[in-house]
């Protein structure tokens, strides 16, 4: 089978709000997107709530970040905490935690009640070495700044990649998982997927 794969781009500024969201899941709706992955932590409202079970409730699953914010409490991360269920509950999607390559929760990563499953996110001591992901290749990225983490890499064809952390790229990859069960089964379902 194939996989058909929609980007959505919500916005073109660099922050947006959650209009632009609910925009960009009514879009992947009416696409037929199959899984939607939401790399990405902000407010909640109801119209929010209602475009993430719309999307549940036409075969799509969600899947989002959980949020990189243990350090400040282990809160709740909007939309993940609204799609994951509380644990041992069934969710309408997957809120996705981070975890180092040994199997533990990264230190940074959001891990509370509400999320889902944990996938790699981290390095083994800190982003050195964490997920070797991708960049735009003309466009600056927070990789650009001045961070000691900030690794950026380059080919003679200018494709960039760098090393980073975070449960954006932990939900990235839980979202190319679910993608690969739904190649191999389409009959499946997005609540069989999720389980």
């Amino acid at each position: 089978g194939t996989t058909k794969l929609v980007a959505v781009r919500s916005s073109t500024e660099v922050t947006f709000d959650i209009s632009d969201m609910v925009s960009g899941i009514e879009f992947s709706i009416r696409r037929g997107a199959d899984v939607m992955n939401i790399s990405l932590a902000g407010g909640f409202t109801e119209t929010l709530a209602r475009a993430l079970e719309a999307a549940f409730l036409n075969d799509v699953l969600p899947v989002a970040a959980a949020g990189n914010n243990a350090a400040n409490g282990n809160p709740r991360e909007y939309p993940a905490a609204a799609i994951g269920g509380k644990r041992g509950g069934r969710g309408i999607g997957l809120s996705v935690a981070a975890t180092q390559p040994d199997g533990h929760v990264a230190w940074f990563s959001n891990h509370n009640k509400y999320v889902s499953l944990a996938a790699p996110g981290a390095g083994a001591s800190g982003c050195e070495f964490g997920v070797f992901s991708t960049l735009p290749a003309n466009t600056g990225t927070d990789w650009d700044g001045p961070d000691p983490c900030n690794n950026v890499f380059s080919d003679p064809g200018g494709a960039r990649y760098a090393y980073a952390e975070g449960t954006s790229f932990s939900a990235a990859i839980v979202s190319g998982l679910a993608a690969l069960a739904w190649q191999a089964e389409r009959r499946l379902a997005s609540e069989q997927v999720a389980d």
